[in-house]
């Protein structure tokens, strides 16, 4: 039975090995590249200051106005179309579809584990 050391030490082995694939080094030129965007970085504030002030009303027990709302969508539709934050969604995603698959890959892994004690 592996103790909690050599099971951390495989798992630290596995994030040095995820930090190697051309999608995490995509998007890790993908967030430079988004910080230094000062558009994008007035996109993005744009955003999470509507977001914050239609949580605020929630907050507060009432519905944000219809302004609010088309703040919010408005302020999202054109950060959406800079392209730092365009490659960084991208790069994003792919990145967190990798993840998806180890974690699943771990999931099918305890599966096993189970299935062999059935058989026990």
């Amino acid at each position: 039975m592996p103790e909690l050391s050599e099971i951390i030490g495989k798992a630290q082995e596995l994030g040095r090995q995820l930090k190697e694939t051309p999608q995490y080094k995509e998007l890790q030129a993908a967030e430079e590249e988004l910080s230094d965007d000062p558009q994008a970085q007035i996109l993005m504030q744009s955003v999470q200051q509507a977001q914050q002030k239609i949580q605020n009303v929630q907050q507060a027990g009432m519905q944000p106005t219809e302004d609010q709302v088309q703040n919010l969508n408005q302020a999202s539709q054109d950060m959406n179309q800079n392209a730092s934050v365009m490659r960084f969604l991208q790069a994003k995603e792919e990145f967190e579809e990798i993840l998806r698959t180890v974690n699943q890959s771990i999931g099918e892994g305890l599966q096993e584990d189970e299935e062999d004690e059935d058989l026990i």
